[in-house]
């Protein structure tokens, strides 16, 4: 009934503040989802998966709210520096230090891996490679 009331500038607040608070639904739908599938599964053999699940989404909802203006994006720069001192990958192949750029964390974002920058070879290829990811996240969920 509210509806038959509105004029053309509420409905435009409407689908604003829609298209604001969607998303963070859908995130959270995904990250409730996925906690009660990795309840069911052995914990050591799919824990690299849900560190890597939980990162993507991670990166894609830092990525979303400087695209929908949700945040400055001198704000995610700061963030994203602060994520290149955390984050510190070493190839497996070449043995090469790897520190994030913002460009690596669109490109996994939207392919699923992290390139090095010397070698060119996916530096999340091995057990070992997620250890900087899940002790991210760990700290995440202390906070």
């Amino acid at each position: 009934m509210n509806f038959i009331f509105s004029v053309d500038q509420d409905f435009q607040s409407y689908r604003a503040h829609y298209y604001y608070f969607v998303p963070y639904l859908l995130i959270y739908s995904v990250a409730v989802v996925d906690q009660i599938i990795f309840e069911f599964l052995p914990k050591e053999d799919f824990e690299n998966l849900k560190a890597y699940k939980a990162f993507r989404r991670f990166t894609g909802l830092l990525l979303w709210t400087e695209k929908s203006k949700n945040q400055k994006k001198r704000t995610n720069t700061s963030l994203m520096k602060n994520l290149e001192e955390i984050l510190k990958f070493e190839c497996s192949n070449c043995k090469h230090p790897n520190v994030l750029k913002r460009a690596d964390f669109e490109l996994f974002f939207n392919t699923g891996i992290l390139i090095c920058e010397k070698c060119f070879q996916n530096i999340l290829n091995s057990k070992e490679s997620m250890k900087p990811i899940r002790n991210f996240l760990n700290t995440l969920n202390k906070v």
